[in-house]
């Protein structure tokens, strides 16, 4: 049953009073709303701006960051490789990534680093139970050893700086650290997808943005889809903007933690 026959008259134009209203408030710079069943288009409207400094509008083809939106892409490419047979799902970690092979789990509240009861496996990164972790995790002893590292902490710089070596270079500063829990035994919101990555590349034989394009983004269509912008599209690229000191405004950014 079509979605699109069954949306009020009305609705079109509450999304766009909404959206306006969020623009012209203050609360958002800009908003694009896209609504799809299927293939059909339900509805679209764009308001305000994607770059305030420059003055120029929200369009139909702006670039956002997806960010953490990234994850389900990997795990598309992850099951892509399942089906083919290349990995399963209960592979070992460590017979994809051996720099994991030997990690240990944190105490908790005492007592010593322990030995796994079980490895991590293919599963546990897709699911966010193999035991990593993130910085930003407040108030949390494993969070603080990642914000700690130079690689991985704050600025993350193992994504931008070659000298860290990309995914290879995570890997080994990985495996200095220790999980948060039992591999399977608790949901902790992690680098299990940066992991994920890197069983992607090693079995696919290629680097994780060739084997996206490949397999997934061109397929699909997904031209603007990738892991940088091209000088020549710079320009429809969304500027970033986070919250502000008060609950009704925003602010220009230069990172984001997710």
């Amino acid at each position: 049953m079509s979605l699109s026959k069954h949306i009020n008259d009305d609705l079109p134009h509450a999304v766009a009073e909404l959206a306006d209203g969020l623009v012209t408030s203050g609360i958002l710079p800009g908003v694009s709303v896209l609504v799809l069943q299927d293939t059909d288009e339900v509805l679209y409207h764009e308001a305000g701006l994607r770059d305030v400094a420059r003055a120029r509008p929200m369009t139909r083809d702006a670039i956002f960051r997806l960010f953490s939106m990234t994850k389900p892409v990997t795990a598309a490419a992850v099951m892509a490789l399942v089906d083919e047979g290349l990995i399963g799902l209960q592979d070992p970690l460590g017979d994809w990534v051996p720099e994991l092979a030997d990690l240990r789990v944190h105490p908790g509240s005492g007592g010593g680093m322990s030995v796994p009861a079980h490895p991590a496996r293919i599963q546990h990164l897709l699911t966010h139970t193999a035991g990593f972790s993130y910085w930003f995790h407040p108030r949390h002893a494993v969070a603080a050893l990642y914000a700690d590292d130079p690689g991985i902490g704050v600025h993350e710089r193992w994504r931008f700086d070659p000298a860290l070596g990309g995914l290879d270079g995570l890997a080994e500063s990985l495996a200095r650290l220790p999980l948060v829990a039992q591999p399977g035994e608790k949901w902790h919101y992690s680098m299990a997808f940066e992991v994920a990555g890197m069983v992607v590349e090693r079995a696919a034989g290629q680097p994780l943005d060739k084997f996206m394009a490949k397999r997934l983004f061109e397929p699909l269509g997904m031209k603007d889809t990738a892991f940088s912008v091209p000088p020549g599209d710079a320009d429809r690229l969304a500027s970033l903007y986070g919250p502000g000191a008060a609950s009704n405004c925003w602010k220009a950014g230069t990172r984001a933690l997710w």
